[in-house]
């Protein structure tokens, strides 16, 4: 039966079955380079993003030693925020101890 088949025909099957076993690993090849693209656009990204950062943070320190008044403006503001980190946890474990102990009876 393969006989009677044209030259052709015997390639085009042989070209099928070839891209039909073939195209899974190519397949996961260029899925593991888009996954490897966007990571790498990511960290680009974050390297970018961080530069900036480090940018702000340099301006601020020349700012804060220019001005040593806006440095104890900051540093009361830091001292607030942990008296408050501070109670709003005391209060947040205070309510858990209560609890638990409504659940005890």
């Amino acid at each position: 039966l393969l006989l009677l088949l044209p030259c052709s025909v015997f390639t085009t099957i042989a070209i099928l079955n070839l891209l039909f076993f073939c195209a899974p690993p190519f397949s996961s090849s260029r899925l593991t380079d888009d996954a490897l693209g966007i990571a790498m656009s990511a960290k680009e990204a974050l390297l970018s993003q961080r530069d900036r950062l480090d940018g702000v943070a340099n301006r601020l320190s020349g700012l804060f030693s220019r001005f040593p008044a806006l440095n104890n403006v900051m540093q009361k503001i830091n001292v607030r925020k942990r008296r408050d980190s501070i109670i709003l946890g005391l209060v947040i474990s205070a309510c858990l101890m209560f609890l638990f102990m409504y659940m005890k009876r």
